[in-house]
């Protein structure tokens, strides 16, 4: 089946969030609004709290005065977790591209304007740069202080790219490739974004990059990425999972888990011990580290603003 090229679907996966929803939608229909709207965007919204009556998005949806008109929501019939909703949401989309936004993130006021622009070289993949923030605007840093090199084993052992708000992908592309987000064997939470640039970076692939700042991950108390010891277990986990796919280099992902295991020792205790009794482990581990220069250019970034605004 054929699709319109100039179409784009938004999977929202929703849980408990009516108090950020609506910020969502306003700003994407604010940046709809600023558009020449040669693009028409499908928004699927997932809901994981059954609880919640679909009424009540309907609600926050209406009081958006969206000026997009395509909106479907489905709710799953339990609490399934966010990989599951991206899958579902990934299912119904019949946009030519699709991206995945969570119901916490936002866009900027120029995103459709530029994706306007820049779709129009039908890449498999674009990145996206743009803005990491606690709570608004006003407190952002950018997501990409230079052009990040992407490949598999950045991918593997620095993961820079924090949140699939950033992917924009050809949807006929991830049915080619069988790219997905769920795996039933996955306990831990929290890292199906990483499996998503795990599998679109596994074989060499262009991807454009948009150096336009067009979305705001926001990263507050709630993200999966403040417990670090859970995270780098959901890591492991995921890893081990990878290890029966023969489409993954099994040595380097035997490499990074012991790199991660590593860094759970690091984060647990005195580190200082670490580094004197694990010499050549902390090495690797800066190495690794090393591999996101955004990272650590973020990284003095907020230090700096600390100081600057110390009273």
């Amino acid at each position: 089946m054929t699709t319109n090229q100039n179409s784009i679907s938004i999977v929202i996966p929703f849980y408990k969030g009516l108090s950020f929803l609506g910020d969502l939608l306003n700003s994407l229909s604010e940046s709809y609004k600023n558009s020449s709207k040669l693009f028409a965007p499908e928004l699927i919204i997932i809901n994981d709290s059954p609880q919640i009556p679909e009424q009540d998005i309907h609600t926050i949806c209406n009081q958006s005065d969206l000026e997009i008109s395509n909106i479907q929501i489905f709710t799953n019939p339990e609490n399934k977790g966010v990989a599951f909703s991206r899958d579902i949401g990934t299912a119904h989309a019949s946009g030519h591209f699709i991206t995945w936004i969570d119901q916490d993130d936002f866009v900027h006021k120029s995103y459709f304007s530029i994706l306007e622009q820049r779709l129009q070289s039908r890449q498999n993949a674009y990145l996206l740069n743009g803005y990491i923030c606690k709570n608004t605007a006003d407190d952002a840093i950018s997501m990409f202080h230079i052009k990040p090199a992407i490949n598999f084993n950045r991918v593997l052992f620095s993961n820079p790219v924090l949140s699939t708000c950033f992917w924009i992908v050809r949807r006929d592309f991830l049915n080619e490739k069988n790219i997905r987000f769920y795996l039933p064997q996955q306990v831990s939470k929290g890292v199906d974004d990483w499996f998503l640039s795990l599998q679109l970076t596994k074989k060499p692939l262009k991807i454009e990059y948009i150096s336009q700042r067009l979305v705001y991950y926001r990263f507050h108390e709630a993200n999966f990425g403040h417990d670090i010891t859970g995270a780098i277990n959901g890591s492991v986990e995921l890893l081990n999972i990878l290890q029966n796919d023969d489409t993954f280099p099994k040595r380097k992902l035997q490499k990074h888990i012991q790199s991660l295991e590593f860094s759970k020792r690091f984060y647990a205790a005195n580190k200082f011990s670490h580094i004197f009794s694990e010499p050549i482990n902390f090495t690797r581990f800066l190495i690794h580290y090393s591999y996101d220069p955004n990272r650590i250019i973020r990284l003095f970034h907020k230090l700096f603003r600390q100081l600057k605004f110390r009273p």
